[in-house]
């Protein structure tokens, strides 16, 4: 459908929005990346540079982000998946890009990192993935691609670990959406009372 991708949409392989050029052509883009970076560093006050990152699960939400986080000048990025040949295709896909390894979950070093990313949709059975409370340190902050009208048991089990702070992906959603809105109209609109409102609802 799309006749022209955004440099990131190319690069993700990912797209969740269209709109039309002067030319009329039709632009495919995606703003999931933009929406997750949006929440974590004006949202969460969470600085991305020189921090390592671990991410959970490699489906299609995972290669979304994975080119706004990399232009974060990230110290290392680590992608530990069920089925370790998903992981290792976003490893061919985007190591030229970052400095990216991938595990699958029973051969995930035993390391902590600063951010962990929760890309699974385990949640939503109120499952977690089978990761060490050992990948959380003092000061990692716990991210989950999921959201809830309540506490997921993935935030839950990172608190209850040590994490320094943790957020579901709702934040995610809204930032993506007002970055959708300003591809289209040019004015980014505030996305804080919109949280606010989605969180107290």
């Amino acid at each position: 459908m799309c006749t022209k991708l955004t440099h990131r949409a190319e690069i993700s392989g990912s797209v969740n929005t269209i709109q039309f050029d002067e030319k009329m052509n039709i632009l495919g883009d995606t703003t999931d990346g933009q929406g997750l970076l949006n929440d974590l560093i004006i949202n969460h006050n969470i600085e991305l540079e020189n921090k390592s990152i671990l991410i959970l699960g490699a489906g299609g939400t995972v290669k979304s982000i994975l080119e706004r986080l990399m232009s974060q000048k990230i110290k290392k990025i680590v992608i530990a998946n069920r089925t370790i040949s998903r992981a290792e295709e976003l490893e061919k896909r985007f190591n030229k890009q970052a400095n990216i390894k991938t595990y699958s979950y029973d051969a995930l070093p035993n390391d902590s990192f600063d951010i962990i990313i929760n890309g699974t949709s385990l949640s939503l059975s109120a499952e977690l993935p089978p990761i060490s409370k050992n990948t959380i340190k003092e000061n990692t902050f716990c991210y989950d691609l999921m959201y809830s009208n309540k506490e997921t048991i993935f935030i839950k089990w990172a608190i209850e670990n040590g994490a320094s702070g943790a957020a579901d992906g709702l934040g995610m959603l809204v930032e993506q959406a007002a970055e959708t809105f300003m591809n289209w109209h040019g004015i980014k609109p505030d996305t804080s009372s919109v949280i606010k409102i989605l969180k107290d609802f």
